[in-house]
């Protein structure tokens, strides 16, 4: 769990729990009354990789680039500069670092910049559309001088160290959700970029490491079926032995119940012979 931002801000209340719908076993345990003390922002939601992930072409991650580079003491490069190093259907002008959304969307639709595939990008920060480049001129639109901007200078990211991962989509989505979006219809390509938020130390031969998640071990569980359970059984792993003897023809029975939920299974083992071959099944 990341801990809470000094300025998110805190709530405490009381949380009811109905007890008659919840059974209690080892792994769960009632509470009967619980303070809520932080509440996680939505924008962590909002700013989740699935969405770009979910009909990306392709998939760039920067952590790997960004060590190697500092160990050799090299200048980072932009972010734009690394992914033409990457793809060299990236082509045009960098206008995107630092770059500047207007509030207004419709000014947010430039006639220059990078394109792909000599298609127009649509360029999303943590999800969110900031702008487009390389459009046809009937669509772009110049902005007044005196039209305010949402956001301050510098947005938009420089160098790939501000960066986590970027998704390339060349798959027509729908982002009719985008207010005054002039490019329904038009042959564009996506490009989500997700930051890093976390501050790594440019330091040569230090490493930062990012999980997204992880399990805490568990030891494998195998109810008791000599009596039905009273509670549901959705373990995911039906069995495991590490101790299986075959005999002299190298042969093994095993027996094992099924789950509540479980359509098909899936086998696989691991041996050791007499003479120390490894065999994989």
């Amino acid at each position: 769990m990341q801990p809470l931002p000094l300025d998110t801000p805190r709530i405490y209340m009381k949380a009811a729990v109905d007890t008659s719908r919840i059974i209690v076993t080892q792994d769960v345990q009632l509470i009967q009354e619980v303070v809520i003390k932080g509440r996680r922002s939505a924008r962590a939601s909002w700013e989740n990789e699935s969405y770009g992930s979910r009909y990306a072409t392709l998939a760039y991650f920067c952590a790997s680039d960004v060590e190697r580079i500092i160990d050799r003491g090299e200048k980072l490069p932009s972010l734009y500069e690394w992914l033409q190093s990457k793809n060299e259907f990236f082509v045009g002008n960098d206008n995107i670092s630092n770059a500047i959304p207007y509030e207004n969307p419709i000014y947010n639709y430039w006639d220059d910049g990078p394109s792909y595939r000599n298609r127009p990008i649509l360029w999303f920060l943590d999800n969110e559309f900031m702008f487009a480049t390389s459009v046809p001129r009937q669509y772009a639109k110049t902005p007044h001088i005196s039209e305010p901007l949402v956001y301050d200078e510098g947005l938009f990211p420089v160098f790939i160290d501000e960066v986590k991962s970027v998704y390339v989509s060349e798959k027509p989505l729908d982002v009719r959700h985008i207010k005054n979006n002039k490019m329904v219809g038009y042959n564009y390509v996506c490009v989500y970029v997700y930051l890093q938020r976390y501050k790594r130390a440019k330091v040569k031969g230090m490493r930062f490491t990012h999980f997204d998640g992880y399990y805490t071990p568990q030891t494998f569980v195998s109810p008791n079926y000599s009596i039905l359970p009273p509670e549901p059984d959705f373990r995911r792993t039906l069995y495991w032995n590490p101790n299986v003897a075959t005999d002299g023809e190298g042969k093994a029975d095993v027996e094992f119940y099924n789950s509540s939920k479980c359509r098909q299974f899936i086998i696989s083992a691991e041996a050791i012979t007499k003479d120390g071959k490894a065999l994989v099944y």
